[in-house]
């Protein structure tokens, strides 16, 4: 739960439809012209993320970085961690996700391939693999010993029936390369993902510039907090009172932080961006 704050709110970005602020409904459309390559966008981009809630202000750390692994194939890697009294409490738990994804559209979109969850909670370990297979429109879901490597439990789900079907961290860098569209005040996504099966649809809405200063942190630790989405998700993924996520962008699109209001026994959690190592083409 920390850890999502931090970093967690890509892991919800992922649209095969979107609905305009007018509530007119169209198909997502593959924006091509004027899209960079996005392999070579973030390929080498790392952030960092320092998680907390009120009287624990760093309980947890969260990582996000990209990388290409060839001309065809790039992996993105989400981990968090819980430390200090928190970790102590909760057993130093850590959370690792893994997406392997492949260039389509020219490099201008990455799709899903593989997605690994790996979660170790002191001594437990629980590890499971996503397979898309985007052409019989499924999602095999393994569910595998770690000690032995033996496949415990398999099972399908299905994707939405058409368009395309990403895991939250393929969409999170397809979302900050505009495949989804621009981001306008009042503009709105209706999600279709699925990341675990359970969550069917989720809502992306972005705030009017007047909402987003009245919301905005009153401590900003220095950084750009421009754009605020509201995503709503299911009550019982974010152990919250309404379910509502505030992801925050600075005005070039980079993601600075989030906050979940009112999560259960902690209140508000949230995060921000505490170091950024940038992609390899903005080093020279």
């Amino acid at each position: 739960m920390l850890t999502v704050a931090g970093a967690g709110w890509p892991w919800l970005t992922a649209a095969t439809a979107v609905e305009s602020a007018s509530g007119d409904r169209t198909s997502t459309r593959i924006l091509l012209d004027g899209r960079p390559h996005v392999g070579r966008r973030f390929d080498g981009e790392r952030m960092r993320y320092r998680c907390g809630f009120f009287v624990f202000p760093h309980a947890a750390d969260a990582q996000v970085s990209f990388r290409m692994l060839d001309d065809q194939r790039c992996r993105a890697v989400l981990r968090g961690r819980t430390r200090g009294i928190i970790g102590l409490i909760t057993l130093y738990r850590e959370d690792r996700y893994i997406a392997d994804m492949r260039l389509v559209d020219g490099g201008r979109r990455l799709q899903s391939v593989k997605l690994h969850e790996l979660v170790n909670i002191g001594r437990m370990r629980d590890r499971k693999v996503h397979l898309y297979d985007q052409r019989k429109r499924v999602v095999i879901e393994k569910t595998i010993d770690v000690g032995t490597g033996r496949v415990k439990h398999v099972k399908s789900k299905a994707m939405p029936p058409a368009g395309p079907c990403d895991d939250y961290l393929t969409a999170f860098y397809n979302f900050r390369n505009g495949v989804y569209g621009p981001l306008e005040p009042g503009r709105e996504y209706h999600i279709q993902s699925n990341p675990h099966g359970y969550l069917k649809q989720v809502d992306i809405e972005v705030a009017t510039p007047a909402e987003a200063r009245a919301k905005r942190p009153r401590v900003r630790y220095g950084l750009d907090w421009h754009w605020l989405l509201k995503v709503k998700l299911d009550k019982k993924f974010l152990h919250s009172r309404d379910g509502v996520f505030q992801g925050w962008l600075a005005k070039d699109g980079l993601p600075v932080g989030g906050i979940i209001p009112d999560v259960k026994i902690f209140g508000d959690v949230w995060g921000y961006l505490a170091e950024r190592r940038p992609p390899k083409r903005e080093r020279g």
